[in-house]
């Protein structure tokens, strides 16, 4: 791997080679560092890892005055539809405008590197923040996404509701879940003062116990395509609309943030839910070892800001 660098510090060579006006930052995904250069399928990472990574890019480029590019189009990922999107392999245009017009100007590309755009999840209010104002200045839905999400602002700010997201199927993989009844204990606690309980989750039958538990009336839910196995939807390619679980996974994202208060549990959409709404209230789930890691995350975070961190 080499040199380990800061994140999002980069040598004065570097920044000067990015700022030349004939060159243009392009943030894609970095295959030397990741098991895409292992997989025949291409890009196996989930929406909001990519999502999570084009923001911090976003960060990296504002910090430093550089514009850039979103296309993670340079190998075939999970929601590529080139058949649909004229033969275009970058899903991010599928979903988003790109941050910056640079429509009949040609420029050399420059690709990020791994330390400077890779993301992390640091559960702190300031970094919510600072990210929502990436989101808030950068992340331009299409037109039709856009739409979709001004008639669930509408529905929600219509009712007092806590919210909660449940990742399963593959998760377990990534970090050691939270055991269902925990969840379950966690909204009886808090939803006697909520009238509706919002439940975004890849799981057709936790969607249906929490049906049984508090009554189909209770609960809001989009109609989004779900798993009734241990098959991640994103990596099961018997799914052909891959445009449309990269739309359910925002809708379910954006509908988590609309909550006046959420249950979250460690995954990249529940993180990315406080980037559009970072002062919401929340009660994070999570094991021992999963919090032990959070808070060794959170602890070189506060270092790094402090300046006592040596790199």
């Amino acid at each position: 791997m080499g040199k380990v660098e800061k994140r999002n510090v980069i040598s004065m060579e570097r920044l000067l080679h990015l700022k030349s006006k004939e060159r243009l930052y392009v943030v894609s995904c970095v295959i030397d560092f990741c098991n895409c250069n292992k997989e025949t399928e291409g890009c196996q990472r989930g929406f909001f890892s990519l999502f999570l990574q084009a923001i911090t890019a976003l960060l990296f480029s504002q910090k430093h005055d550089i514009q850039c590019q979103i296309d993670f189009g340079n190998m075939k990922n999970l929601f590529s539809e080139p058949q649909r999107f004229g033969n275009d392999l970058n899903f991010w245009n599928y979903y988003f405008e790109q941050p910056f017009n640079i429509e009949d100007k040609e420029y050399e590309p420059i690709l990020n590197e791994m330390y400077e755009t890779y993301p992390l999840r640091i559960w702190d209010r300031s970094y919510f923040q600072k990210l929502h104002g990436v989101v808030e200045k950068y992340v331009m839905f299409k037109k039709p996404i856009a739409n979709e999400l001004a008639k669930m602002r509408v529905l929600f700010s219509q009712h007092n509701i806590l919210g909660v997201h449940i990742r399963k199927t593959d998760h377990s993989g990534e970090i050691e879940p939270v055991d269902t009844a925990v969840i379950l204990t966690t909204i009886k606690k808090e939803l006697n003062v909520y009238d509706k309980l919002f439940v975004a989750t890849d799981d057709t039958k936790i969607l249906a116990l929490l049906e049984k538990e508090f009554s189909k009336d209770k609960i809001i839910s989009n109609q989004v395509i779900r798993s009734d196995n241990e098959t991640a939807i994103h990596t099961n390619m018997a799914h052909e609309n891959r445009y449309q679980l990269g739309f359910d996974a925002i809708l379910d994202c954006y509908c988590l943030s609309l909550c006046d208060k959420t249950i979250l549990t460690h995954s990249n959409l529940s993180y990315s839910s406080l980037l559009f709404n970072p002062l919401q209230p929340y009660i994070l789930l999570e094991t021992r070892k999963s919090r032990l890691k959070r808070l060794k995350t959170l602890f070189l975070y506060h270092l790094d800001r402090w300046g006592i961190r040596k790199w």
